[in-house]
């Protein structure tokens, strides 16, 4: 299996680095970098370009811009969702359409969301302090995996199962009571190769 099992939100590696792009304010509070980042995203046509945009501007390093090239976007027998390429123009639209609904004022969050269904989208919501942007897509498929380790600010509340574990590869339990598991979602951090979505 991949690195993110089906129904398991992650921030990701990239997508945390644009986000840190895209929100970065400079010294009286506006958002500096977004509107160059912008412009170079409107000019992308293929996916090289765009890693290479990745790469200048919101630091992406050459071992992430190698990983997302060969199970996210490039032709090769590595390629997750063969039959659903190409993946590249809904998350690039995604991403240049978060943007533009953020505008000068709201901030920006991003996450990878591997669901059941054999489905690629970007889902993006807005409200009066921030834009989100989901990226939907099946389970990843053989590829490198690792362990997630790092707390992240999200929780899945689900039923308690019988024989339930107090942790699996990407989820610790905080509390389990009246039949409901509070589970503390981890991440990765950006000195693993898993979840480079972006």
């Amino acid at each position: 299996m991949g690195d993110v099992p089906a129904g398991h939100i992650s921030k990701g590696i990239i997508h945390a680095k644009v986000d840190a792009l895209v929100n970065h304010k400079n010294s009286t509070g506006q958002f500096d970098k977004r509107m160059t980042f912008l412009a170079a995203l409107t000019g992308v046509t293929t996916s090289d370009q765009y890693i290479d945009v990745l790469k200048a501007q919101a630091g992406v390093t050459p071992a992430q811009a190698d990983y997302l090239n060969r199970y996210f976007y490039k032709y090769s027998p590595d390629r997750w969702w063969a039959t659903l390429q190409p993946i590249f123009p809904i998350l690039h639209q995604g991403l240049i359409k978060a943007i533009e609904e953020a505008g000068d004022t709201l901030l920006v969050d991003s996450y990878w969301m591997p669901v059941t269904a054999q489905i690629v989208e970007t889902i993006i919501c807005k409200s009066p302090t921030q834009v989100t942007r989901i990226f939907l897509t099946p389970p990843p498929g053989v590829g490198p995996s690792s362990e997630r380790r790092t707390p992240a600010p999200m929780w899945a509340i689900k039923s308690t199962e019988p024989n339930e574990p107090t942790s699996t590869n990407d989820a610790i339990r905080e509390n389990a009571s009246g039949g409901v598991s509070t589970w503390r979602i981890q991440d990765f951090d950006s000195s693993t190769m898993g979840s480079t979505a972006g």
